[in-house]
């Protein structure tokens, strides 16, 4: 397992942590308040599905209940999901989110990977998958959406022929959304009434509460029944569940959250790119994906880590390797200083 920085025990608060996707404007005071709220409610145990917070989670989806699933996090429905269907192929959109991988490693089931191109733009070549998908026949197809750690997204319309191929041939889809909210694109949740779609989203990394753990799935009514037939009863907590509904009332936070990426994201993109060492590629979501074009990866991640900044090493996916590096985008003084020391590494060696 490669190690975020939160490995690094004591000495932790002292690293700039690159490595972990969470808003660094949050969790919002607003959150924060209701979350002390809900600590008188700990004595109590929680709704063993979480049905208040799912009525009001699908007010605000526009959504039946019935299509509506909460987890302990969206990892929790990753093991839930390829846990209740035990297929026996599947075919994941690489390189990609790890637990994938394991989740069907854990069910014995056959794990394919399919390479997005790497060029100077990352992307899905859909007829290389389509082909594949009618020669594999997969039980399961897996994107990440935008990826994570490439940063790339597709939209409903263009990956709408991969989902109806993957229909035809009696196939699952399961798409995550963990990242979406940072990118202001369009989601594919409308495509779980015409497909057999299971869509993953994530509340801890928009709104910075990976401590509670927080997601939801969508999809058709028979899935999600489903898919409770086989979890664990009582795994969501309730400082969580008494969370959800203020969390998608707080619109001040989404909107000051949304203006900040829509600003670093720019500055940090185009500052990379001026550094003659990296090839950065274009992000969507919160994280930026940048290949180390001279020098050695291990000098270059050790001189960081020197210098208390923290950056995820992509060595453990498929299809990059060592000298590819992930960075979360974070405040501008942060950003700023791992500018600063990946120009001076830059300079004293080249």
């Amino acid at each position: 397992m490669n190690k975020h920085g939160g490995y690094y025990g004591q000495d932790y608060k002292e690293i700039i942590d690159f490595s972990v996707n969470i808003n660094p404007l949050g969790p919002s005071c607003y959150i924060k308040q209701k979350m002390k709220e809900a600590i008188k409610t700990v004595h109590r145990y929680p709704e063993i599905k979480g049905e208040r917070s799912i009525k009001v989670l699908a007010q605000h989806l526009g959504r039946k209940g019935r299509q509506i699933l909460l987890g302990n996090g969206a990892i929790e429905l990753i093991y839930l999901f390829v846990r209740s269907l035990q297929p026996q192929k599947a075919l994941v959109l690489g390189p990609t989110f790890n637990e994938y991988r394991r989740a069907f490693q854990l069910s014995n089931t056959k794990v394919l990977e399919l390479s997005r191109i790497l060029r100077e733009e990352i992307y899905i070549d859909k007829e290389i998958l389509i082909k594949n998908i009618y020669k594999l026949r997969p039980d399961v197809l897996v994107l990440c959406n935008p990826n994570n750690p490439t940063g790339d997204y597709i939209s409903p319309k263009e990956f709408a022929p991969v989902l109806e191929v993957m229909d035809e041939i009696g196939g699952w889809t399961m798409i995550d959304e963990s990242f979406l909210d940072f990118t202001e694109k369009e989601s594919f949740e409308r495509e779980i009434d015409h497909h057999q779609l299971f869509l993953l989203r994530s509340m801890t990394k928009f709104y910075s509460l990976p401590g509670i753990r927080l997601g939801y799935g969508l999809g058709k009514e028979d899935l999600i029944e489903k898919l409770e037939y086989y979890k664990e009863p009582w795994t969501m907590n309730n400082i969580a569940l008494e969370a959800l509904p203020y969390i998608l009332r707080d619109q001040k936070f989404i909107q000051q959250t949304l203006e900040w990426i829509r600003s670093e994201r720019k500055f940090f993109y185009e500052s990379l790119k001026t550094i003659p060492v990296l090839k950065v590629f274009e992000p969507s979501a919160n994280f930026i994906l940048f290949h180390l074009e001279k020098g050695n990866p291990k000098e270059f991640f050790q001189f960081l880590l020197n210098h208390k900044i923290y950056i995820r090493s992509c060595e453990d996916f498929q299809n990059l390797g060592e000298d590819y590096f992930r960075v979360a985008i974070k405040m501008r003084e942060n950003n700023q200083w791992l500018l600063e020391c990946i120009n001076q590494w830059s300079t004293r060696n080249f």
